[in-house]
């Protein structure tokens, strides 16, 4: 499953392993990922390859297995 959307907040970091939880934004709604990533920048929009897991505390999560930068294609989105 691929979601696309931009970061809007880093609910967890751990420094150690670079672990996030993130919170995306998405066309539609707001989901939480995690997973391992080398960089992450708040407010810049990515392309993740996720599997739905459903955590017995917290809901619906997706887990990342990979993930790219996904560049504006428009001068409107380049402002922001």
């Amino acid at each position: 499953m691929v979601i696309t959307g931009v970061v809007s907040s880093i609910i967890y970091h751990n420094n150690d392993n670079n672990f996030y939880i993130l919170s995306i934004e998405t066309d539609d709604r707001e989901v939480t990922l995690k997973g391992t990533f080398n960089q992450i920048d708040l407010e810049l929009c990515y392309e993740f390859h996720v599997v739905a897991k459903n955590h017995p505390v917290y809901g619906e999560q997706y887990e990342v297995e990979a993930y790219k930068l996904v560049m504006p294609t428009n001068s409107e989105k380049m402002e922001k």
